[in-house]
């Protein structure tokens, strides 16, 4: 009894003096090779919200944010591949491109957005192939719309668990949108366009220059956009794309495992996102609120689901689903999916779990009734909502391990192993990479 006090008082005087976010360099974290380079240099100061570290990088496509495991990494592979399509759209192929698609006339452009069906009528089995592929993805697109123009109006949804994750911190504005028609016909237009073979062509381009098609780096997303029409429209195929990638930048193919991600049109993958969720016995009304999240890409989408597939035979996978479809921020929703993902990586390499279930975030449970906490964080200091949290009942007392990417503060480790923790710190563990997704079971 008495070290169960001691536990109690110590940790309610943690929380009571939480600790200030740390003053930490960048020099003192990464690598010196990483600090720069030729189009790229990554600011001294490092910011933290207390779980997450927020480096910033400053390109010559402007600044980014980089916060959490891997993003550093992610972060300059998107300069490394901006610079890649700068290089492609000064190519000769592409300069040809670009004045074919000026040809391209508006009553042309018009048509494909107008009047889908009768466009698609010349193509053999066109029409079947159009709705059998895209009427998940447009419904998906429509309430995503009809989701950001409720923001814009101020009509938020209740807050939900996810909304009290790490990576809150500058959150993006809600995208603004116009009217339903409006928006209808863009998502119409693209659709048809990915019937056509856009899709293949914007992929090839991503794959070209290593990025990730659905990217959620503006800069990068607008740049595929923008060399992805050219080439469609100035009808350039998949060899003269390849043919304009920069010698410097030629990617081996060595650690690729995938292109399933790049070569597998966007109604597809939906389809199979929906097919995969259900057949784990989550609902309906839970899979749409993954699926129409409008801050959860595609490749975050399928992410999610190949690491769900990866705990099989675990109960409870659809507080995942909850926790996910309640987050307000992209940082929050990467952190769910960095969350089971590490869940699979503890189940098929540390000890099988039996469980998951959501308290604030997502926690295991092994047939030995081990509870295993996993954090995909950088550097964690005391604070008044890591308080409440570890003074809730079911994680209190029992065998309980941590496992983190980053790592405790000096206090905090000591209070945790105080109060009975197994910590696991710098755990060897990385988010998975587009280039490792295939097309799952």
């Amino acid at each position: 009894m008495r070290m169960i006090a001691f536990i109690g008082s110590l940790l309610a005087f943690c929380v009571a003096q939480a600790e200030p976010p740390p003053n930490l360099r960048a020099a003192d974290l990464l690598p010196a090779a990483k600090l720069a380079g030729a189009h790229y240099t990554i600011a001294q100061d490092v910011g933290s919200d207390g779980f997450l570290l927020d480096f910033v990088v400053f390109s010559d496509f402007g600044p980014f944010h980089a916060r959490g495991p891997g993003l550093i990494d992610r972060r300059i592979a998107e300069v490394q591949s901006l610079v890649a399509l700068e290089s492609m759209g000064s190519s000769a192929a592409f300069k040809e491109g670009f004045a074919n698609a000026a040809k391209f006339t508006a009553h042309q452009v018009g048509d494909i957005v107008t009047n889908p069906v009768g466009t698609l009528t010349g193509i053999p089995g066109g029409v079947g192939r159009f709705f059998s592929r895209t009427t998940l993805t447009a419904q998906t697109h429509m309430a995503k719309i009809n989701d950001q123009q409720a923001a814009q109006n101020g009509n938020l949804p209740a807050p939900g668990p996810g909304a009290n994750l790490p990576g809150l911190s500058d959150a993006p504005a809600p995208v603004a949108v116009g009217s339903t028609s409006v928006e209808a016909a863009k998502m119409t237009g693209g659709v048809v366009a990915d019937a056509f073979g856009y899709a293949r062509v914007r992929g090839a381009i991503a794959q070209s220059v290593n990025a990730d098609p659905y990217t959620t780096n503006p800069v990068l997303r607008a740049r595929l956009d923008e060399l992805g029409r050219v080439a469609f429209l100035g009808n350039l195929g998949v060899s003269a794309i390849k043919a304009s990638v920069p010698a410097s930048f030629l990617v081996s193919a060595v650690g690729v495992t995938s292109t399933w991600v790049w070569d597998t049109p966007p109604g597809d993958i939906v389809v199979s996102n929906q097919r995969a969720l259900l057949a784990m016995g989550t609902s309906q009304l839970q899979v749409d609120a993954v699926l129409n999240h409008a801050l959860i890409s595609l490749t975050m989408q399928v992410r999610l689901v190949r690491a769900l597939q990866r705990l099989k035979g675990v109960t409870g996978l659809s507080d995942a689903l909850t926790l996910v479809s309640t987050t307000t921020s992209e940082e929050q929703a990467e952190f769910v999916i960095n969350t089971v993902e590490m869940l699979a990586y503890y189940h098929e390499k540390k000890a099988p779990l039996v469980s998951v279930h959501e308290r604030g975030t997502l926690m295991g449970q092994t047939a030995q009734a081990e509870l295993v906490l996993v954090a995909p964080v950088d550097y964690v200091v005391w604070t008044a909502s890591l308080g409440q949290f570890l003074d809730h009942d079911d994680v209190k007392s029992g065998k309980r391990s941590l496992w983190l990417t980053g790592r405790l503060s000096p206090p905090l480790l000591a209070s945790l192993q105080a109060a009975g923790w197994q910590i696991t710190q710098n755990l060897d563990w990385a988010p998975v990479l587009p280039q490792a997704l295939t097309a799952g079971e």
